[in-house]
């Protein structure tokens, strides 16, 4: 059977676009993908790879790897891996008063802003695609000019996006 799931069984925070790779002797593996716990089969390949894209944020995703040999079928074991909860596509400084604007989707409730993993001193949400974090002279300390920083959405669940890149 195909063994050593890269992304590993239970993996978080993958990106939006995900190589699916396994070990395996066989020449031939039917590959099941899907969103639920009985996923549908995607292709059959001889590869022990398969990139897979335009997953969603914050989904869970399922597959399985069956070899197919001479002598039927082996049912491999079901793996399971999860997206960043939350995407960031671009952050800008505001002026009069001082703010940071981050663009992304799927934000929620109760999703906040943290500049090199430190929580901002407050955030306004402006639906799931808009956080304008809030602060005045605390927040631009938090972002020297010319100094790269890394920026986060986060929830108190545990949820986050992918690091964003960003200097003032």
């Amino acid at each position: 059977p195909a063994s050593n799931p890269i992304p590993p069984n239970n993996a978080t925070n993958q990106d939006l676009s995900v190589t699916l790779s396994w070990s395996g002797s066989s020449s031939t593996y039917n590959l099941y993908f899907g969103d639920t716990q009985n996923p549908s089969l995607l292709t059959t390949t001889s590869s022990t790879t398969y990139t897979i894209s335009g997953l969603e944020y914050g989904k869970t995703y399922y597959w399985r790897v069956d070899t197919v040999g001479g002598c039927g079928n082996s049912t491999g074991e079901l793996w399971s891996f999860s997206t960043y909860k939350y995407g960031i596509s671009s952050v800008s400084a505001l002026k009069n008063p001082f703010r940071l604007a981050v663009i992304g989707s799927n934000f929620s409730y109760d999703s906040t802003v943290k500049i090199n993993g430190v929580e901002v001193p407050s955030v306004s949400r402006k639906g799931s695609t808009k956080i304008v974090a809030k602060g005045g002279s605390a927040l631009k300390n938090m972002l020297p000019k010319g100094v790269n920083v890394t920026i986060t959405v986060e929830d108190n669940a545990g949820g986050t996006s992918k690091p964003f890149n960003f200097t003032r």
